[in-house]
């Protein structure tokens, strides 16, 4: 599942460090910043804690999970067991608890319950805005996926399936597959190129007319956008982000 950076304006005031296993995330202009959900699935829990202040909780469809704190007073927007949509608005930045200033404590926990290292797995859309000084962070671990080649696979096939080319996947992996880009083997670790398309949905969109566009089919977009679109893949709405390929 891609996820999204939670704020719109994306500043890295304390990254990831063995001392601090997660990421604050400031503001900018605007104290009352909307926190977003950077994926799709169920509010897991709601709670207080001295240091942390307001926290909300969000478990994934990936079996990760979130937890959004300092969040300012009376802003949760959601409640225990509510299902959330990829880029929700579900509170506001704050202060509350032991904070020094207005800003997000984002903590990101793997299936297991540990601690991972948010910006290795949070992509910026399109509409969000990276502050200069922390593009390189951002953007370092958004360049690449990991895929472990499965038995039948191509260099080729696996390019098809990340809208690349082979020998762009060759350049990036060298060193794994050797001198001949004809032969790859199940459970080698490749780099492939993160070519992540979005849109945002337009009144008046269908899929079948986004997917012309983007010369796919409706039913890839629908299939890439489950989570967000739902049961129906005729009802779409204006302002929805979907990811083309």
């Amino acid at each position: 599942m891609i996820k999204q950076y939670p704020v719109d304006y994306i500043a890295i005031t304390q990254g990831y460090s063995d001392d601090h296993k997660s990421i604050d995330l400031g503001w900018k202009d605007n104290p009352n910043v909307p926190i977003l959900s950077c994926g799709s699935g169920y509010v897991e829990n709601i709670y207080y804690l001295n240091d942390g202040g307001n926290v909300l909780k969000i478990k994934y469809d990936d079996k990760t999970s979130t937890a959004f704190m300092h969040l300012k007073s009376d802003s949760i927007i959601v409640k225990v067991g509510d299902r959330v949509i990829r880029g929700q608005n579900v509170a506001t930045m704050g202060d509350t608890g032991d904070a020094t200033g207005v800003h997000l404590h984002l903590v990101m926990y793997d299936e297991s319950g540990n601690r991972i290292n948010p910006t290795k797995y949070l992509y910026a859309f399109p509409n969000q805005t990276i502050n200069p000084e922390d593009e390189s962070i951002v953007m370092r671990y958004n360049t690449y996926v990991e895929y472990t080649v499965q038995s039948g696979d191509t260099l080729w096939s696996i390019a098809r399936k990340y809208n690349t080319t082979w020998q762009q996947i060759y350049e990036n992996n060298k060193e794994v597959i050797g001198d001949n880009p004809n032969l790859i083997y199940p459970g080698q670790v490749l780099k492939i190129p993160n070519n992540v398309i979005t849109y945002t949905v337009q009144p008046g969109d269908t899929l079948w007319s986004i997917a012309k566009e983007y010369n796919t089919t409706w039913q890839q977009i629908y299939e890439n956008n489950k989570e967000v679109i739902g049961d129906n893949p005729n009802l779409i709405y204006p302002g929805q982000i979907l990811i083309i390929s």
